[in-house]
C-alpha cells in the first residue's frame, strides 16, 4: 500500500490528459474514482496516523503516555502544556510518513515498538491562548487518518469545541473518536448523564452515530480503565483503513482499464494515428509540389537553359538567333521565352485529390480521436476550410522562394562562344577559298576540309553546350522543387497540421498517462 499515493497520482494525471479525448459520460466514473480519493488528505501508507485532540487539562498527553507505557509527552492541568505537535511513530516509519512528518512540520518525534503500526500526534490545546497552536490543529486535521477527541466531563460541551471545531469539521465525522476521559470523577448515574448529553450534542451538530470511549487513564484511586478499549478501537481503524486502500487500488486498477478501453488505447490507435497523417501529409506536399514544380516546369526550365546555353555559346548564329527570338518579331512569331513562364498551378490536375485525401485523413484521425477532440478538429479543418488553407500554403511558399529564375552561365560557355567564333571564321575562309580556286584534282581539299572540319566541330560544340544547357536547367529545377516542397510543407503544417498535431500530441501524452498508470498498478499490485 505504500505506493497507493503515486497510483491516485498517476490517475489524476491520466484523467487530466483525457479530458477532451475520451467522451464525458466515459471519463464521468473514472473521474469519480480520482475525485474521491483525492479528497481525503490523510497518508495513505500502511501506518494509521491519529491526532490527538482537545483542550487544556482533558488529558490528552496522559493518553498518550497510557498508550505508550512510558511518559512520552508533558502532562499540566491548568495551562497548554503542549506547546509543539509531538508525533509518536513506529521506531522504523515508512518513507511515506517521515515524507508527511516533514510536509507537516512536525520535528519532534518519538520512536515506538508497539505491535499497532500507528502513529499519534499529540496536538497543542485547542482552547490555547497562542493563535499559533490553534492554526496547527486545523492545519493538521485533515491530513491525518483520525482524530481522536479528548473530552473531560467539565468541559465537553464547551462552547469554542463544538462552534469553532466540531460543527466545521462535521464533514470529517467517520475519522472522528471520541474519548471521555477522567471518568473516575463521576458517578454511574453521572456518568450515564453526561454521555446522553454529548451524544444527543454530536448528533445535531452532524454526527450521526458518534464513536464514543470512556477512558480513566489517571485515575485518583484505582487502575487505568478503557486503554484496551481505545487500542481495540484504534485496531478496527487500522484494519478499516487497509480495506479501503485496497478497494481503492482495484478501482484505480479498473479505472485503467476503462481509460485504455474508452480512448481506444488497448489497440495502439494513437500510433497508427500519427503514421496516418504525417504519411497523407507528406503525400499532400509531394502532389502540391507537383502541381508548382512538377515535370512540365522542369522541361520549361531545360528549355530555357538551353536556350540560355546556346546564345553563350552558340556563336554568330546563335547570337543572331537570340536577338530575333527576343526581338517584336520573334515574339509576334510566338517564339519561346526565355524565362520559365508562371503557371496556374490550381488548374492543373491533382488539386481535387490532395483536397479529398486530405478531408478523408482528418475524419479518419478525429474519428480515432473521439469526444470534444474529434469534433473539434473536424470543425476546424472542414473541406472548405482545408480548400483555403492549402491554396493560402502554396500561395505562401511561392511567394517565398520566389519565381524560377534560369541557372548562372557557365563559364566555359563563353570560351565555347570564342571557339565557335573561330570556327565560323574557318567556316567562311574555307568557302571563300572553294570559291575562288575551287579543288583540283591532283590536290589535297583543304578547302573542303576547312569546311568540313569547322562545321563538324562547330557542329559537336553545339550539341555538347545544348545538353550542357539541358543538365543546367534540370539541376536548377530540381532545386527550384526542393525549395518548393520545403516551403509547401512549412505552411501545410502551420496551417493544416497544427491542429492536428496539437491533437495528436494530446493523444500521446494521454498515451503516456495511462501507460504509467498501468505501470504504478502493476508495481502496487505485485508488492
Amino acid at each position: 500500500m505504500a505506493d497507493l499515493a503515486r497510483a491516485l497520482s498517476a490517475l489524476a494525471e491520466a484523467v487530466d490528459a483525457a479530458s477532451g479525448i475520451v467522451p464525458a459520460e466515459d471519463l464521468a466514473p473514472i473521474s469519480q474514482i480520482a475525485d474521491q480519493a483525492h479528497k481525503r488528505h490523510g497518508f495513505l501508507g500502511d501506518t494509521v496516523v491519529v491526532a490527538l485532540a482537545g483542550g487544556t487539562g482533558s488529558g490528552k498527553s496522559s493518553l498518550l503516555n497510557a498508550l505508550a507505557g512510558h511518559e512520552v509527552s508533558g502532562v499540566g492541568a491548568v495551562r497548554p502544556t503542549t506547546a509543539e505537535p509531538l508525533a509518536w511513530i513506529p521506531a522504523n516509519p515508512e518513507p511515506g510518513l517521515v515524507r508527511l512528518l516533514d510536509e507537516l512540520g512536525l520535528d519532534r518525534r518519538v520512536g515506538h515498538s508497539h505491535e499497532l503500526p500507528v502513529a499519534v500526534i499529540d496536538l497543542p490545546d485547542y482552547d490555547s491562548v497562542e493563535f499559533e497552536h490553534r492554526a496547527t490543529v486545523e492545519t493538521l486535521l485533515p491530513r491525518v487518518d483520525a482524530v481522536i477527541w479528548v473530552l473531560d466531563p467539565q468541559k465537553y460541551s464547551d462552547r469554542a469545541l463544538h462552534r469553532d471545531y466540531l460543527v466545521p469539521l462535521a464533514g470529517y465525522a467517520d475519522q472522528f473518536l471520541f474519548v471521555l476521559n477522567q471518568i473516575d470523577r463521576l458517578d454511574e448515574a453521572g456518568l450515564t448523564a453526561v454521555l446522553d448529553d454529548l451524544a444527543r450534542r454530536l448528533s445535531s451538530e452532524g454526527f450521526a452515530a458518534p464513536h464514543l470511549v470512556t477512558t480513566a487513564v489517571r485515575p485518583v484511586t484505582g487502575e487505568p480503565r478503557g486503554l484496551d478499549t481505545l487500542v481495540a478501537a484504534i485496531g478496527e481503524r487500522f484494519e478499516a483503513k487497509r480495506t479501503a486502500h485496497a478497494k481503492l487500488l482495484a478501482d484505480v486498477g479498473r479505472a485503467h482499464g476503462w481509460l485504455e478501453e474508452a480512448s481506444g488505447l488497448a489497440s495502439g490507435s494513437e500510433g497508427a494515428s500519427m503514421a496516418h497523417w504525417e504519411q497523407a501529409q507528406r503525400a499532400a506536399v509531394d502532389r502540391l509540389s507537383d502541381l508548382v514544380a512538377g515535370p512540365s516546369v522542369a522541361k520549361q526550365a531545360e528549355q530555357v537553359s538551353e536556350r540560355l546555353a546556346t546564345s553563350r555559346a552558340a556563336g554568330p548564329i546563335g547570337r543572331l538567333g537570340a536577338l530575333l527570338r527576343r526581338s517584336r518579331f520573334g515574339r509576334a512569331l510566338g517564339s519561346a521565352p526565355d524565362h520559365v513562364s508562371a503557371r496556374q498551378w490550381w488548374s492543373q490536375p491533382g488539386l481535387e485529390r490532395v483536397l479529398g485525401d486530405l478531408s478523408r485523413t482528418v475524419t479518419d484521425v478525429s474519428t480515432g480521436f473521439g469526444g470534444d477532440l474529434g469534433r473539434t478538429l473536424r470543425a476546424d479543418l472542414t473541406p472548405a476550410h482545408l480548400e483555403t488553407s492549402i491554396r493560402a500554403s502554396v500561395e505562401g511558399a511561392r511567394e517565398a522562394v520566389g519565381p524560377l529564375n534560369p541557372p548562372a552561365p557557365r563559364w566555359w560557355w563563353g570560351l565555347v562562344g570564342a571557339v565557335q567564333l573561330v570556327l565560323f571564321a574557318v567556316l567562311v575562309a574555307g568557302i571563300v577559298w572553294l570559291w575562288v580556286d575551287g579543288v583540283d584534282r591532283d590536290q589535297v581539299p583543304w578547302s573542303l576540309i576547312m569546311i568540313g572540319g569547322a562545321a563538324v566541330l562547330a557542329a559537336v560544340l553545339g550539341w555538347g553546350t545544348r545538353a550542357s544547357g539541358r543538365r543546367a536547367g534540370r539541376q536548377n529545377a530540381a532545386g527550384y522543387r526542393s525549395g518548393i516542397e520545403a516551403a509547401i510543407g512549412e505552411q501545410v503544417r502551420e496551417r493544416v497540421g497544427a491542429p492536428v498535431s496539437s491533437a495528436l500530441d494530446q493523444q500521446a501524452r494521454l498515451a503516456a498517462a495511462v501507460s504509467e498508470l498501468g505501470r504504478v498498478v502493476s508495481a502496487v499490485s505485485l508488492e
